[in-house]
């Protein structure tokens, strides 16, 4: 995508499944808010929004959550996936955060050393 202003993108309510191509994101350096929720994804890859605050995957299949690497991630929404764990690496780098949902899961480990 070639729009380097745009702040906020709404994708929810579609038929979306893999978005694991980080380069699609490369040129949104002031993205701050994405919603990508209400979509059949099963993939996510987040790779390079730095400036990201928001991030909504409510909603999805999602089992597991990689967020390495969002520093200026505030809030993350992902409830409603079938997340089963929730491992050290899930939010490394995400020391920012400040909302997080995730009710209505399938949670059954959560690691933390």
């Amino acid at each position: 995508m070639t729009m380097p202003k745009l702040k906020i993108l709404y994708c929810s309510n579609n038929l979306l499944t893999v978005v694991s191509d980080s380069s699609i994101f490369a040129q949104l350096h002031f993205l701050e808010t994405l919603d990508l929720s209400v979509n059949r994804l099963r993939v996510v890859n987040l790779d390079g929004l730095e400036s990201i605050r928001t991030v909504d995957l409510s909603y999805n299949h999602l089992h597991d959550l990689r967020l390495q690497g969002l520093i200026g991630l505030r809030e993350l929404f992902a409830s409603n996936n079938n997340i089963l764990q929730l491992l050290n690496e899930t939010f490394m780098n995400t020391t920012g955060l400040e909302v997080l949902y995730l009710q209505h899961n399938a949670i059954h480990t959560i690691t933390y050393n």
